[in-house]
């Protein structure tokens, strides 16, 4: 009978022991994924801060490439207007080039 009662005290003791591991492990555990979650909230503020510097850094290349495309579109209607002012400047030095020439078949023609 005392074997019985030592075994049962064995058996107690062992349960309590399980117990105590199994908070004790438990406990670990909870610690563990309080520090994973800590771990990814810092690297999610890093993340956002990266986030943040690129957001500024794609507004500036924003405000480039619209200075760009006004620039551009200048750059164009200045060549247009280049190309119109010389196609009237020819017309009208052709204009004038003739009326030389009719001047001069004028003169030539009274001198005889």
């Amino acid at each position: 009978m005392e074997f019985c009662l030592l075994q049962q005290c064995i058996i107690k003791l062992v349960a309590i022991y399980d117990i105590r591991f199994a908070r004790m492990y438990s406990e670990r555990s909870e610690q563990h994924l309080l520090d994973m979650i800590d771990e990814a909230l810092e690297e999610a503020t890093q993340l956002e801060k990266q986030m943040d510097e690129y957001d500024s850094i794609l507004s500036i290349v924003s405000k480039n490439v619209e200075e760009l495309e006004s620039k551009n579109k200048l750059a164009c209607l200045e060549l247009h207007n280049k190309i119109s002012l010389e196609k009237h400047l020819r017309i009208h030095l052709d204009k004038i080039e003739a009326g030389r020439h009719t001047l001069k078949d004028i003169k030539d023609t009274t001198a005889d």
